[in-house]
């Protein structure tokens, strides 16, 4: 990159100017995106530091190592060539790798994962029988369009909610959301604490119907009458009413899980319904066994 010195007289050095000119007509993609602009050659002449400052940007992110990796002054903003009114600007705008990214985050209402695991690749993951029965799975029922659920069981550490979370990240990269993976223990105690209606209703409403949902460490969460009648019958029933993908994740089976949910002789039938949908919407129950890995 050419750096000039402050408060650099042009004259004084002509060659500087020359390989300015030089870098410009040597990048087409530059001279394209000038020329759509309408900008006059001696414009171009007179203001060739600016235009310089955009081929030189335009040129680094030719080479754009991604964007976590990106060392720009201005890290994920690109320099854009504005002319209006005769006059040529320089403005800063997001790169096109950054807004690609912002797009598949805004895929996520609700995301109980950490960050570090957003740069994960469902390709690349270690494909134990389990995790490949779960990926076969999602593929077939993201490609028939089934509507059915995955039911990822194991002990704590066997990577269930890895795995949940990288088919959530693959959902997303397809842009086939908005998704909320939710952990359960947590938000199902957030819906419950809401005494106001329209809030408690908003938040069933919001996991009944987004068109993908993870439920979290399912069987882990405070259990009572009031959050499996009015939580987790509401939103299991409704998603699967409209067939919308749902994918769970727990430390139990579901035959185990619903027995948590027992309070008592009057509870049973209620339990056994929830049981029977989620036999019913998840087919088979994927074991990831107890092998710590992640």
């Amino acid at each position: 990159m050419i750096r000039l010195r402050p408060n650099y007289h042009f004259e004084e050095d002509q060659k500087l100017l020359d390989e300015m000119r030089y870098a410009y007509h040597n990048c087409p993609a530059a001279v394209k995106y000038i020329k759509s602009l309408k900008i006059p050659e001696d414009k171009v002449e007179e203001e060739i530091v600016k235009i310089y400052d955009f081929v030189n940007d335009l040129n680094v992110c030719k080479k754009c190592p991604g964007m976590s990796l990106c060392n720009k002054d201005t890290p994920h903003l690109c320099t854009k060539i504005v002319y209006q009114d005769g006059v040529i600007s320089r403005e800063l705008v997001p790169c096109k790798e950054y807004l690609k990214h912002i797009k598949f985050r805004n895929q996520f209402l609700v995301r109980d994962f950490d960050d570090e695991w957003l740069t994960s690749d469902i390709r690349r993951i270690d494909k134990t029988e389990g995790r490949r029965t779960a990926i076969e799975r999602y593929n077939e029922i993201f490609k028939t369009g089934s509507g059915e659920w995955l039911y990822l069981w194991g002990e704590a550490g066997s990577g269930r909610t890895f795995l949940a979370a990288n088919i959530a990240l693959d959902i997303a990269k397809k842009e086939k959301g908005p998704i909320a993976f939710i952990d359960v223990p947590t938000r199902f105690k957030e819906i419950a604490s809401k005494k106001d209606n329209d809030q408690f209703n908003a938040l069933i409403d919001k996991y009944s119907s987004v068109p993908v949902l993870i439920l979290d460490d399912f069987g882990n969460e405070y259990k009572s009458d009031f959050i499996r009648e009015s939580i987790l019958f509401p939103i299991l029933n409704a998603r699967s009413k409209a067939h919308l993908f749902t994918i769970i994740t727990s430390d139990f089976d579901i035959n185990d899980a619903m027995t948590m949910y027992l309070t008592g002789q009057a509870s049973k039938p209620k339990v056994e319904q929830i049981k029977r949908m989620l036999k019913k919407n998840c087919k088979q129950e994927i074991s990831q066994g107890d092998l710590s890995i992640y």
